[in-house]
């Protein structure tokens, strides 16, 4: 009888979490064309957007363009899972620099701001 209920358990657990709604999964793209920046100027998204904190900081103009992806898993529970992906290339004085970042975010539903 024992092993029975053991056994009843078990399957109750796993039917419950195979019960769970799929996470909702939502992806924006942010992309800057290759334009090319002054200085004290800042890159502008094909949206529109910018980011002030980017400013062109050089004495001289730079080639830049930039595709920024982010990908948000939302839970049942209310955590999400980010994933980001940045490409970013810049051309100035006949030196192109180029950098490609992967960011793997969680927010605990809890805590967000931790």
């Amino acid at each position: 009888m024992r092993r029975l209920l053991v056994g009843v358990g078990v399957v109750l657990v796993v039917g419950a979490v195979a019960s769970a709604d799929a996470p909702v999964v939502v992806t924006n793209v942010l992309t800057f064309e290759e334009q090319v920046v002054a200085p004290g100027a800042m890159a502008v998204a094909t949206n529109g957007s910018t980011n002030e904190g980017a400013a062109n900081r050089c004495p001289f103009p730079i080639t830049f363009s930039a595709h920024d992806t982010r990908t948000d898993k939302m839970f049942d529970n209310g955590d999400i899972k980010r994933h980001i992906e940045k490409n970013i290339l810049r051309q100035a004085n006949g030196h192109t620099a180029s950098e490609t970042d992967v960011i793997e975010v969680f927010i605990d539903h809890a805590d967000p701001l931790i």
